[in-house]
């Protein structure tokens, strides 16, 4: 595939180990398009709230895979699949309560955890006072699919 990085010593020695998606955004797609410019947006004082909640979600990645690794370990073997949760943070940061709202793992184990986890997490406080509801969903593969390699360059 054109674009794709080779595999560091990291990668190859994390090839095995269960892996946690996070998507960016519903929504969100990879472009193989090479960049021939980069035009820089001047900096901005504040991220807008989308970003803020996705950087700090991504930021507890580990707590989330934490949650596979515990559940895996209790029940020996889990399949594929995604939890979506669906969550309020208050103008505080707080959040108020979480709910899965859809799951394919056939885990109720891993399903709390992911709730019990969220409820702990902090968000940047909101100057109005109101509350984010937030949709989002987790992706869990246990083995990743390696990306084909490319054929050897010719030599002469």
């Amino acid at each position: 595939m054109a674009g794709v990085a080779p595999r560091g010593r990291a990668e190859e020695a994390m090839r095995n180990v269960p892996l946690l998606l996070l998507p960016l955004a519903v929504g969100a797609c990879v472009s193989t398009i090479p960049i021939t410019s980069i035009t820089l947006a001047p900096p901005s004082e504040k991220l807008t709230r989308r970003e803020s909640i996705r950087e700090v979600i991504g930021s507890h990645r580990e707590e989330i895979r934490d949650c596979y690794l515990q559940a895996l370990r209790t029940r020996g073997s889990i399949p594929d699949g995604k939890v979506v949760v669906r969550f309020g943070i208050l103008a505080d940061g707080t959040v108020k309560e979480c709910q899965v709202e859809f799951s394919s793992m056939d885990s109720p184990m891993l399903e709390r955890c992911v709730q019990d986890r969220v409820l702990t997490w902090v968000f940047p406080r909101e100057d109005a006072p109101r509350t984010t509801i937030v949709t989002y969903p987790f992706l869990f593969v246990r083995n990743a699919p390696e990306a084909p390699k490319p054929p050897p360059a010719a030599t002469q």
